[in-house]
């Protein structure tokens, strides 16, 4: 019946289906008194859809309260029940992930330390760390973030920068960052358990991993470079040099393009143009002739020059 509709262009309302009318399907025609018109699906879809779409986010967020509860409760149950145990909690799922930590953020008191891998953050997870972050910073609390070089063209990663070094906080990039990585007051720390940072954590208090976790951020903490107030967007020749005098090391020690792109914070097709201005320059006709020629010319010392202003 709709489809007579729509090739005759109208229909009487005395034929019409009433499931097709209640659909929205149909519709009654201007000045055409007893005659209904096709309406173009999208609409009605829209309209039918809409109470169950409703329903399922109504659902969704009844589903990620009851985890965020549970998640209190399986910390409190490690804790209380099992101390020993308690030194090593195991955290899976964001929603779970996120309300542990907001906790252990909000209950900061005198230092917060980040490492963030992997170039610029999402838009999303910087508008969720902002306010937690201000907050910890207006309470008093220092705060120390390691970033890769990779974040200063990324302008949403420097606008939450700006607002973060505003309010009193430090922050720096390097060339690499393995893992991520959060420390409250040196007694709390969190670490992804696999590649899939997002879907589980553990939550390490006992001692001496926390302790060894610090060290090895300060080693990284001194080798960076600081972030202004006002970060310009692009990464000035230093930090080029370095991304650079990095992905040759990686290259000659036998890393894929993807490997290396991972490992940075760069895109595989970074990688990949840059290695291939490199092959020109050195004459290389494959990439083992490549490794051999970096390695025997001097370049992991010093750097592969720029040409013409190309940056990486």
């Amino acid at each position: 019946m709709y489809r007579e509709a729509v090739g005759n262009g109208s229909l009487s309302a005395e034929r019409a289906v009433e499931c097709v009318v209640r659909l929205g399907l149909l519709r009654p025609a201007p000045g055409q008194d007893g005659r209904l018109v096709p309406v173009p699906p999208a609409g009605p879809l829209a309209q039918a859809l809409r109470p169950h779409e409703e329903s399922i986010a109504q659902s969704r967020t009844s589903i990620a309260a009851i985890q965020a509860a549970f998640a209190s409760a399986e910390v409190a149950y490690s804790e209380l029940s099992h101390p020993e145990s308690a030194q090593l909690t195991l955290l899976t799922g964001p929603t779970a992930i996120s309300a542990v930590l907001g906790r252990a953020v909000e209950s900061c008191e005198e230092e917060l330390i980040t490492v963030q891998p992997g170039g610029g953050r999402a838009e999303g997870y910087l508008a969720e760390a902002l306010p937690r972050d201000l907050g910890a910073l207006a309470r008093g609390v220092r705060q120390y973030t390691l970033y890769q070089h990779t974040v200063r063209t990324h302008r949403p990663t420097l606008e939450y920068i700006r607002r973060i070094v505003a309010a009193g906080g430090e922050v720096r990039t390097t060339c690499e960052v393995d893992e991520r990585l959060i420390v409250c007051d040196r007694r709390v720390a969190f670490i992804p358990v696999d590649d899939q940072r997002s879907e589980a954590a553990l939550m390490v208090r006992h001692p001496a991993v926390v302790r060894f976790l610090v060290r090895g951020f300060e080693r990284l903490w001194e080798r960076g470079i600081e972030m202004t107030e006002e970060p310009a967007p692009g990464r000035p020749p230093a930090m080029v040099s370095d991304l650079q005098k990095r992905m040759l090391h990686l290259l000659v020690g036998g890393h894929t393009d993807a490997s290396m792109a991972s490992r940075l914070g760069v895109s595989t097709r970074t990688v990949s143009e840059y290695i291939r201005k490199i092959s020109q320059q050195l004459g290389s006709s494959s990439r083992a002739q490549l490794g051999y020629l970096i390695a025997t010319s001097g370049l992991l010392d010093q750097g592969f020059p720029e040409r013409d202003g190309e940056a990486l």
